[in-house]
């Protein structure tokens, strides 16, 4: 090979195959680390993971996304406590049944959550047969 051809992968690989091995090891390696530290930052949001590790966007870019994301759930379920507490407050039925409003709200949420992952089990299963 002259000094002015042009290095492709494949002649990489054909001439010098254990700089080719190495290139290839140190590049598995650098895209394992890559989505290790996706994985923390995205936590339990396996679609921002996914998609973040696709798109190649970097850990500090997704977690400002996701901060704008929990700070919207945060948001969110503050005022669904709300609600709740004055379901709760409005009913002496509830009142009965679950002795403490912070009992009620940690149900309903649960409840919630529970139903949540059933649909995204549902959605994941609708998104496999096709």
């Amino acid at each position: 090979m002259s000094e002015i051809e042009k290095l492709t992968v494949e002649s990489v690989r054909q001439v010098r195959p254990d700089l080719y091995e190495a290139f290839l090891t140190a590049g598995k390696q650098a895209e394992q680390k890559r989505f290790a530290e996706l994985q923390k930052t995205c936590g339990d949001n396996l679609g921002l993971l996914v998609e973040s590790f696709v798109s190649g966007r970097e850990s500090e870019v997704v977690m400002r996304t996701r901060i704008h994301e929990l700070e919207r759930e945060n948001r969110a379920l503050r005022s669904n406590e709300r609600f709740l507490l004055e379901q709760y407050e409005g009913s002496p039925a509830l009142q009965k049944e679950f002795h403490s409003p912070g009992a009620f709200i940690a149900y309903t949420q649960h409840e919630a959550k529970q139903q949540q992952r059933e649909a995204d089990k549902a959605f994941e299963w609708e998104q496999r047969k096709h």
